[in-house]
């Protein structure tokens, strides 16, 4: 399926697509953040822009699309985490890293002591998001209609790393999972989803790969490779032969 990635400026106008990135990557980690990753030419047009963004303006976006049925289908949103130049001065190039709206909260902390005392761990997680969201926007949307309370807990939080605390709610006995689905809706880069559990346990499973399979994965990584082409000629006889140009950059 076709993919478009397309860079944006820190308020989300479109900069331009990204569309002779090489080493494209995309990275879901299950209850982390996800990540985006591709390199740029310094002497490319879109590099320019994204520094001029940054010197100027603010932090710029990248929008991810994949086109199934017919249909824009959005893979990931986020901002520019960071930028690594590397190569000979004939040919250098640049790393663009991108993470998703939720890896903005290991930079945010809870102001002062918070204390939840018998609240839902699904209600805790959304507070201490709305909380953070509220001093600068983030870009997730917590709609509750997406969000399960599951089990009741009292937790008390000083001066407390907002990402952290979420974490470690995930990794305590019957504590949820939650995911920040990617969104293009133009409020949010993001929508939380936070369960009681994410999939199901199935022990007479058989072992599957792709992306349908993600809920039963603690991690995975996609990497996207430029066409190649191939031509077949057809002879006589039943007699055929095919031309497959050099490999895909990546």
């Amino acid at each position: 399926a076709q993919q478009t990635w397309v860079l944006r400026s820190s308020t989300g106008n479109s900069l331009c697509e990204l569309s002779d990135a090489s080493d494209r990557k995309l990275s879901y980690r299950r209850n982390v953040f996800s990540s985006a990753e591709c390199s740029v030419s310094l002497e490319s047009e879109a590099f320019g822009l994204l520094h001029n963004e940054l010197l100027l303006s603010g932090t710029p976006q990248l929008i991810c699309y994949r086109r199934e049925d017919g249909a824009n289908v959005v893979r990931f949103a986020g901002w520019l985490a960071g930028i690594q130049a590397s190569g000979d001065p004939n040919e250098a190039r640049a790393t663009l890293t991108f993470n998703d709206a939720f890896a903005q909260l290991d930079e945010r902390f809870t102001d002062g002591v918070v204390e939840f005392s018998a609240v839902a761990q699904g209600t805790i997680i959304k507070s201490l998001i709305d909380t953070a969201d509220a001093v600068s926007d983030l870009g997730i949307s917590t709609d509750t209609a997406n969000i399960e309370t599951g089990t009741v807990r009292d937790r008390t939080y000083e001066n407390k790393q907002v990402a952290e605390a979420v974490r470690q709610m995930t990794e305590v006995i019957d504590g949820p999972d939650f995911w920040v689905a990617p969104d293009d809706d133009g409020t949010a880069l993001g929508i939380l989803h936070v369960y009681n559990e994410q999939g199901s346990e199935q022990l007479n499973a058989p072992l599957q790969f792709g992306s349908e399979t993600a809920s039963n994965c603690s991690d995975f990584e996609v990497t996207y490779l430029k066409p190649r082409n191939a031509i077949t000629v057809l002879g006589a006889d039943s007699v055929s032969y095919t031309l497959i140009d050099s490999a895909s950059q990546t």
